[in-house]
């Protein structure tokens, strides 16, 4: 499917995960096809248990958690010098992330904590932190949040 028509980029991402789980059954892409899937039956969980349709904010909630348990399982593998399994999880990492917004760099993330930190000297790290993510949702990583306000506020 050409990404780079405009019916492509006016889609749901529900419906860009759907479009892509076929084209991974379609050319027989294993682990593209297994992320999408559970990403697909989570959706789906999730929208049965509160009874509506997700919103494209929430599918990315859900695509943040699937990263993270992904990067858990390779750190796991990692420990237990599994190359077999690391591989497999940067190519389901690449699948999750190729969905999910820009993550903003260090030094932008820098650039906010400074803009904040001038126009609230006094601000504590936790409400910093807790901005910062809530203004920034699904761009910006946590823990390099919290990282960077433990280094800059004092």
């Amino acid at each position: 499917y050409n990404k780079n028509i405009g019916l492509y980029k006016t889609m749901s991402l529900k419906e860009k995960l759907e479009i892509e789980l076929l084209d991974a059954r379609k050319h027989k892409n294993l682990y593209k096809k297994e992320v999408l899937q559970l990403i697909k039956a989570d959706i789906q969980n999730v929208e049965i248990k509160n009874k509506k349709e997700l919103s494209d904010e929430d599918v990315i909630s859900l695509l943040n958690k699937q990263k993270k348990q992904i990067e858990d399982s390779k750190d796991w593998a990692e420990k237990a010098n599994r190359t077999d399994l690391i591989e497999e999880s940067i190519i389901k990492l690449q699948v999750v992330c190729s969905f999910l917004p820009k993550q903003l760099s260090k030094k932008e993330v820098e650039q906010i904590i400074k803009q904040k930190i001038e126009v609230n000297p006094d601000i504590n790290k936790g409400k910093l932190i807790g901005e910062i993510l809530k203004e920034n949702k699904g761009t910006v990583d946590g823990k390099i949040v919290s990282q960077l306000v433990a280094e800059m506020v004092k």
